[in-house]
């Protein structure tokens, strides 16, 4: 009867250790989740205080990219198997914010640039085609971070259809 109860106590350790390790895992898991969706944007004003900019894009980039190294560390813990479904939807978050972010910078740095040049009214008359274009460029991009005013969380822009094509 002893060497019963002893090898019951040896499974119900067992599986004690196995389920504070699936606890960890699962505290990691919404640690890093918790971070991600609450990842947001900042903001500064724009030349001439025409409109705001994203403040720091490479900073937002560096984070989420951290966030990326703690789900690689995640995928592989032995006991991830349980939480391994909600682990790839939230790598997939971060991967497609960060293509996203590095897409605007790009797009922000030349608005940017564009916006001071076609601020120079002389242009209008000379160069009238690319002036439209430049009317849509602007139309867009202040639009665009008007949206992410409205919803500065980061992860929000993953769901976009169409956002920067």
């Amino acid at each position: 009867m002893r060497l019963h109860e002893e090898e019951a106590m040896k499974t119900i350790k067992a599986i004690s250790e196995i389920a504070q390790k699936e606890y960890a895992v699962q505290v990691a898991m919404e640690m890093l989740e918790r971070d991600v969706m609450t990842t947001q944007f900042q903001f500064e004003n724009g030349p001439n205080q025409s409109c705001k900019l994203c403040k720091d894009l490479n900073g937002l980039v560096y984070n989420l990219e951290e966030f990326m190294v703690r789900v690689q560390l995640l995928k592989m813990n032995p006991y991830i198997k349980n939480f391994f479904e909600k682990l790839l939807e939230i790598e997939k978050i971060i991967k497609y914010s960060v293509e996203i972010l590095i897409e605007f910078e790009c797009l922000q740095r030349s608005w940017l640039y564009l916006q001071s040049i076609f601020s120079q009214n002389l242009l209008s008359d000379a160069l009238s085609y690319e002036m439209d274009l430049w009317q849509n460029i602007d139309s867009f991009f202040k639009s665009t971070v008007r949206s992410f005013i409205e919803v500065p969380l980061v992860h929000k822009i993953v769901g976009r259809e169409g956002f920067i094509s």
